[in-house]
């Protein structure tokens, strides 16, 4: 999203820009590490995890855990930067307002479905 975000408001697609480059670098990592966060039990027991042994779909979880993790989070940094070159000031409060309030509401969405009451 953040990819065509950016290449919309600059006025052009898929040419080259430092952003540009840096999110096309993160993207294959965020999806890399969603499919090992969701799949990691079922490939793990098709490589050799048995009913007892989850050995192999406990580390490839973890591991798309950590990878998501990191390449979501550095692309959230030039993001901001981006939006603080570009917008206004009255524009820039109102993003990062809007940004805070959808994390918080994806948490509490997140954290409600896991543990449900």
């Amino acid at each position: 999203m953040m990819l065509l975000e950016h290449g919309v408001m600059q006025g052009f697609l898929f040419t080259s820009s430092r952003l540009i480059d840096f999110y096309l670098v993160l993207f294959p990592g965020v999806l890399l590490g969603l499919s090992l966060m969701l799949n990691g039990k079922d490939i793990g027991s098709a490589l050799s995890d048995t009913a007892n042994n989850h050995k192999w779909g406990i580390i490839l979880t973890v591991c798309g855990v950590v990878l998501m993790d990191f390449s979501a989070d550095s692309a959230d940094n030039p993001s901001h930067a981006y939006m603080m070159d570009v917008c206004s000031p009255a524009d820039q409060d109102r993003g990062l307002n809007i940004h805070a309030l959808l994390a918080g509401m994806l948490s509490w969405c997140s954290l409600s479905y896991v543990n449900p009451k």
